[in-house]
Formats: structure tokens, sequence, C-alpha cells
């Protein structure tokens, strides 16, 4: 019983399809290594993928630091040290190379208006 309506006791049967025991597996997720890896060649294995997403106006850096620094304070309580974690995309590192490279061309093109402005006589 989960509780009361009308007077009346209310059953978990009532409000929910109870099935005895996990449904059966949809599908397999198993993970590789390509060329490029140190461990090319070692053989597949079976993977849990987790998908993280940050909200519109957060910082997509701030957001995957974040998420890193929970998984590495998890290690060895909740997630088992013997579990092996691969990043496979992290969006805050590109986006953090991304805003470098944009912040040294700003700096590069206010100098070169700096430089032509002073390099400039005016009569």
């Amino acid at each position: 019983m989960v509780g009361w309506y009308g007077g009346k006791p209310v059953y978990l049967r009532d409000i929910a399809t109870i099935t005895d025991g996990p449904g059966g597996i949809h599908d397999y997720v198993t993970m590789g290594f390509g060329a490029a890896s140190k461990r090319y060649g070692s053989p597949m294995y079976p993977a849990v993928t987790i998908s993280i997403a940050k909200r519109a106006g957060t910082n997509a850096v701030n957001v995957a630091n974040d998420v890193l620094k929970k998984i590495d304070s998890l290690k060895g309580n909740v997630i088992p040290s013997s579990l092996h974690i691969t990043v496979t995309r992290n969006y805050g590192k590109i986006r953090s190379k991304q805003s470098k490279r944009t912040y040294r061309a700003l700096i590069y093109s206010h100098s070169v208006c700096y430089t032509s402005y002073s390099g400039s006589s005016w009569s």
C-alpha cells in the first residue's frame, strides 16, 4: 500500500507496472582504441556512456572541470578504484583552447593597430 485516496487504500499495482527483475538488454556499449592510441590493438571493453550537457549561459570550461573534479572525488568510494574512466570528448577543453586563440588574435590586432597608429605622423 502506498497511500489512501477517497478513504480507500491505494496499492502500488494500482498506479504502476510491477516486474520481477531487470528488463531485457536493449543496447550494448563497447569501447575500443584507434591507431592513434597507445592502447591500439587491445580488445574491445564493455562500457557505460555518460553524457553531460551544460545549461545555456554557463561556462563550458567550468562545467567540464567541475565534472572531472566530482569524478575524482568519487573514485575509491562510489566509483570502484578498479574502474577505468576515459573522457572521450571534453568540449570545455576545446572551448578553452578556442577562447585563448581568440584572445591572442585580439591582442595581436590591437598591437597592429597601435603600431600603425604610432607609426603614422599627424601634421
